[in-house]
């Protein structure tokens, strides 16, 4: 029964629920957050997590490393944004060369450069 396994299965906001950060924490997760144009599919649907966006709020990391849309920077434009004092970065990925963010951290500073090669 497909509706029991994934009632029984966690929720990202469960998982982060327990999951503390402070100004020195680095965070990678898989899903980006809401609402900051990190999470733009084709045809413009945003699906990006609410929950992560509240953490993210919540528990203020230096900086937040996310994926999952492909896509995205090349729908929305948007590979990073600011979060309160939490830098999200959202690399994507073009299909026929390598796309990487470049990151440099000295002290509370973050320099961060998209590279398309």
């Amino acid at each position: 029964d497909i509706e029991k396994y994934f009632l029984q299965k966690g929720t990202i906001k469960g998982d982060l629920k327990n999951l503390h950060a402070d100004d020195k924490t680095i965070m990678a997760m898989h899903m980006p957050p809401c609402s900051m144009g990190l999470d733009v599919c084709y045809g413009n649907r945003y699906v990006g997590s609410r929950s992560v966006f509240d953490w993210i709020v919540s528990e203020s990391p230096l900086l937040f490393l996310c994926g999952h849309i492909h896509e995205s920077p090349d729908v929305s434009g948007v590979w990073k944004a600011m979060l309160g004092k939490t830098l999200v970065i959202q690399p994507g990925q073009k299909t026929d060369k390598a796309t990487f963010v470049y990151i440099e951290i000295d002290g509370i500073e973050i320099n961060a450069q998209w590279v398309y090669q």
